[in-house]
């Protein structure tokens, strides 16, 4: 879960803005309390953990270095497949519409390596 604003508790752990939390695999629910006044805005990632590696970097996520290259080139020729982007107040001279991709590094991206999906005891306390 990402905490974009408020004030979040996910399973009674407080999760600041800007911060993600991870709570493992195989959840069926999930306790999630604005323990503040104002309203809350969240962003709950989740779905099938990857089995193989892969290439994380920038806002892409690939197989290989060439991969996120290609999707580069992509995101900066505007293609379709990433949509348009409503509401981006750029702070470029040229007023740009969108936020570009950073220059890939001089090296190639390597895969991470999966960690294991447990990321808490079995034991709950209710």
């Amino acid at each position: 879960m990402l905490v974009d604003s408020g004030d979040v508790q996910l399973e009674g752990v407080t999760v600041e803005p800007t911060q993600l939390a991870y709570t493992g695999i195989n959840e069926t629910q999930l306790r999630i309390r604005n323990i503040g006044t104002t309203p809350a805005r969240t962003v709950l990632l989740g779905g099938e953990p990857f089995t193989e590696d892969i290439v994380m970097w920038w806002n892409f996520i690939g197989r290989s270095h060439e991969e996120i290259a290609e999707y580069r080139k992509q995101w900066q020729a505007e293609a379709d497949r990433f949509g348009i982007t409503h509401g981006y107040i750029s702070h470029h001279k040229d007023g740009l519409t969108r936020l570009p991709a950073p220059e890939l590094p001089n090296a190639a991206i390597k895969a991470r390596k999966n960690p294991a999906p447990t990321a808490r005891p079995e034991t709950r306390i209710d």
